[in-house]
This record gives C-alpha cells, sequence and structure tokens, in this order.
C-alpha cells in the first residue's frame, strides 16, 4: 500500500507529534509499505524507511496544494497527524475528490483538557472547517 503522510515540521523542538509520526512512518515502512512524508520542513532526519519530500510553500508562504497534489496520485491512503493543522482540512478535502480514504491522528488532541487550551481559536477552527473535516475521515486514529 502506498501512504501518504504530511506533518508541516519535522523538527524534534516540537516534541512528541514529531516522534510519533516519524515512528508510525518507520513502523509502516518496515511492515512492508510504501510510505512518503510531505513536509516543509528543512530539519534533517536520521536514515528511514521511507521518503521524506520536501515541499516548497507557495504564493507569500501559503500552503500549495497544487505541490501536494502529485504525490496524491501516488498514495492508496492518506495520513494526517493533529486536527489543528489548516492544510489538513484542504488535504482531506483533495483526498475524497480523488476517492482516497483519509485517517487523522489526533495525538491526545481532542481531549477535554486539550480543547480548553486556546478555547476559543480550537471553537473557531472547528467553526470553520475543522468539523467537516472530522466527518469527512474515513478514520481517527485515537
Amino acid at each position: 500500500m502506498n501512504v501518504l503522510t504530511y506533518l508541516p515540521s519535522l523538527d524534534p523542538k516540537l516534541g512528541g507529534t514529531v516522534s510519533a509520526t516519524l515512528n508510525i512512518c518507520r513502523l509502516l515502512g518496515q511492515a512492508g509499505h510504501n510510505v512518503r512524508l510531505v513536509t516543509y520542513c528543512s530539519t534533517p532526519v536520521a536514515e528511514t524507511d521511507f521518503e521524506i519530500c520536501r515541499l516548497v510553500r507557495g504564493w507569500r508562504g501559503t500552503f500549495s496544494a497544487s505541490a501536494v497534489r502529485p504525490h496524491l496520485k501516488w498514495s492508496d491512503c492518506l495520513h494526517l497527524h493533529t486536527p489543528w493543522f489548516p492544510e489538513n482540512a484542504l488535504l482531506q478535502r483533495a483526498a475524497a475528490g480523488m476517492d482516497r480514504p483519509a485517517v487523522l491522528s489526533v495525538h491526545g488532541m481532542l481531549d477535554d483538557w486539550c480543547l480548553a487550551q486556546k478555547r476559543l481559536k480550537k471553537r473557531l477552527f472547528l467553526g470553520l472547517w475543522g468539523s467537516r473535516m472530522l466527518r469527512g475521515m474515513n478514520w481517527l486514529h485515537c
């Protein structure tokens, strides 16, 4: 299976989500799947069992869906991490339009404590497009 994963940054200073994402990609690769991680990060990563594709941001530093589209065509499945990246909503919609299933690993970020942090910002995000993205996911990995 060809699995496309997206994470904007691989900087280890960002903590657990980066580490967990890299570990999931490694384990999928070791299990025989073809894994491609797309990112905007230029931080070097130790030897991997999967491909890392560095993207270039679009006009004025924005997310470029057209840069990810060829990777989506390659994939059989899209794997996203954390609900709070606005790009995830765009990627989920693009994957649905290409009949690619999508899974979101929430990394504990939908529990009560996490939702209470920066509450207004998260409620706004969920109201604008986050809830639609969550409903559009084929699977949630908790």
